[in-house]
């Protein structure tokens, strides 16, 4: 066998064996998982509040998000749809407790879904936010790239850091 045909059926065979282990490894992680961030501002609650409470102001201040649509309730629940580079996903608003706890589920995803939990408490002159992720990943690709390459707390971290340039640039 000429050392090109060698040299072109190694290549092949490693294009073939890359999706093939992505594939194995991200079918055997779990789908379930919890991710968290925590961050102290020099915010009061209600300024924190401000920023998350309203999904399609958010758009002004998360350079990620091109536009947020209001929709219309699903099963008596406030719906927001996100539109990004990536492409848009579709929430309701679960819970909404004024300044203390926000909950927004995903739905209409056959990728990913899952709940971001926000919970806000004063810390003296200032708020101490939680956000906890209780994610699930159906596609076994999105699995191994969140688990190897982004993080599972990938895009918690990225929300948090737009909140707090946000915040900083108000002070």
């Amino acid at each position: 066998m000429r050392m090109r045909t060698k040299v072109f059926l190694g290549f092949i065979g490693f294009l073939i064996l890359i999706p093939t282990v992505v594939w194995i490894v991200g079918s055997r992680l779990p789908q379930d998982h919890v991710a968290t961030v925590e961050a102290r501002f020099e915010a009061s609650p209600s300024e924190v509040w401000t920023r998350i409470a309203d999904p399609v102001a958010s758009a002004d201040w998360r350079p990620g998000i091109k536009e947020v649509e209001r929709l219309p309730d699903r099963d008596g629940l406030p719906a927001f749809r996100e539109h990004t580079s990536m492409g848009s996903i579709t929430y309701v608003l679960e819970t909404r407790e004024e300044e203390r706890l926000l909950v927004t589920r995903i739905v209409d995803n056959t990728d990913f879904g899952g709940r971001w939990v926000y919970e806000l408490r004063p810390d003296g002159t200032g708020t101490h936010l939680t956000i906890r992720e209780h994610g699930e990943i159906y596609n076994t690709f999105f699995r191994f790239m969140a688990q190897y390459v982004f993080g599972m707390d990938g895009t918690l971290k990225h929300f948090l850091a737009d909140l707090t340039r946000e915040l900083e640039a108000e002070a």
